[in-house]
């Protein structure tokens, strides 16, 4: 079995009169559960660990300083962090897994950045950043998807949306069948309110690969009213805008072996209904 080790190096201030503390210096490194480290540093840094959830404890190194309300300038954190773990790591409740990453916490304000991680059978890499506290904290992110499974992208967002807003999963259905075999790369760029995605605004792009893609209904109702599957689609890209509770597809291109569409709409999340208009060339 490993071994789980933890060393640290903690310098504590308090005020002589009242006890109370000014300062923690910490240098800590650990392969245990970050509950534990947090008891190592204190509790006074639960509040930094409250927006990672690791399934395996992970190899963790923790340097900077807590100030506390006896400190001059009030309480503060500053804290640089590594991570690296295998399994299912959350992040503000978003499923990934193989996580690394470095992170900066500044009271507040979290920035991680040279995140890498496993999502949908691929690779997802960027930089996130976390600001402000309760209602009003935000995030904004840049982020990269290669090689991911459409079906399995989709199934995971769709049950984080509905995970949030505490709505039933939708059941699985044929968009979300892993079996289709479609590829995924993907990049996006959004920024919003972290408790409503409906509120996040940005942009990315995406291309699709697999002989399944005749199997996935990207278009809706059209992928019948065109039978996709005997279209024998292979390819696909996509250019979009991340508006709130919609998605505004401006380009839409579907190619395969013996044809090509064209296409533009919309995408409403809260309703998962298509809206597009397309041209086969």
């Amino acid at each position: 079995s490993m071994v789980r080790r933890a060393s640290r190096e903690l310098t504590y201030t308090t005020n002589p009169a009242t006890h109370a503390w000014r300062s923690l210096r910490l240098d800590l490194s650990s392969t245990v559960d970050p509950l534990v480290a947090v008891h190592l540093i204190g509790p006074a840094a639960t509040g930094v660990f409250a927006p990672f959830a690791f399934a395996q404890p992970p190899a963790l190194k923790v340097s900077g300083h807590l100030d506390g309300p006896a400190a001059a300038a009030g309480a503060h954190t500053s804290l640089d962090i590594e991570a690296r773990s295998a399994g299912e790591f959350r992040l503000q409740g978003f499923p990934l897994e193989n996580i690394a990453f470095t992170a900066a916490v500044r009271d507040d304000d979290v920035t991680i950045d040279n995140l890498r991680a496993g999502f949908a059978h691929g690779v997802a890499t960027g930089r996130v950043r976390l600001s402000g506290h309760g209602p009003d904290r935000r995030v904004a992110a840049t982020l990269a998807l290669k090689d991911g499974s459409l079906g399995r992208a989709a199934e995971i967002v769709q049950n984080y949306a509905a995970l949030l807003h505490g709505t039933p999963p939708p059941p699985p259905g044929k968009f979300v069948q892993e079996k289709a075999n479609v590829r995924l790369d993907l990049t996006a760029s959004v920024a919003g309110t972290y408790a409503d995605p409906f509120s996040y605004q940005g942009d990315g792009a995406a291309t699709f690969q697999g002989p399944g893609l005749g199997e996935v209904p990207l278009l809706g109702q059209l992928s019948d009213l065109l039978k996709f599957t005997a279209l024998r689609f292979t390819s696909a890209s996509a250019k979009f805008k991340i508006q709130g509770t919609k998605l505004a597809f401006s380009e839409f291109n579907l190619r395969g072996a013996n044809s090509a569409i064209e296409a533009h709409g919309d995408y409403a999340l809260d309703r998962r209904e298509l809206d597009f208009k397309a041209k086969i060339l």
